[in-house]
């Protein structure tokens, strides 16, 4: 179940990474709704972030454990500028277990997620 990283920069890699966690989720054995979910909250932080509209970011898809629990974690990173208002990338929270905004630069953003096979990792 090997890790992944995509260069993206448009809808089209969106939609290729959406794809990608889709498939990483089947392969650990995420049920099918739980699959679709960490898919959409990947490109939805994706496109919150720019990364369809002129900021350049990266999508790191993995495969995860902790304590006995088996996931998936996907980490976008964008140049998003100083102005970006983190909030509003809440929206992809609610389909996830996992999640954290970091700014850690003035201008780039870091976004993890994780979805569980069976709900919160509870570790």
């Amino acid at each position: 179940m090997g890790n992944k990283t995509m260069d993206i920069c448009n809808s089209l890699d969106i939609i290729s990474a959406r794809m990608a966690v889709r498939q990483l989720a089947r392969t650990v054995g995420l049920r099918t709704m739980d699959q679709a979910r960490i898919a959409l909250a990947t490109s939805s932080l994706a496109q919150a972030m720019g990364m369809d509209n002129g900021h350049k970011g990266q999508v790191d898809i993995e495969s995860c454990t902790k304590s006995e629990c088996v996931g998936v974690k996907v980490v976008c990173t964008a140049n998003v500028g100083e102005d970006e208002d983190t909030p509003r990338f809440g929206d992809a929270r609610w389909m996830v277990d996992d999640y954290e905004i970091v700014r850690i630069s003035p201008v780039q953003l870091r976004a993890t997620i994780v979805k569980w096979i069976n709900g919160r990792s509870g570790g």
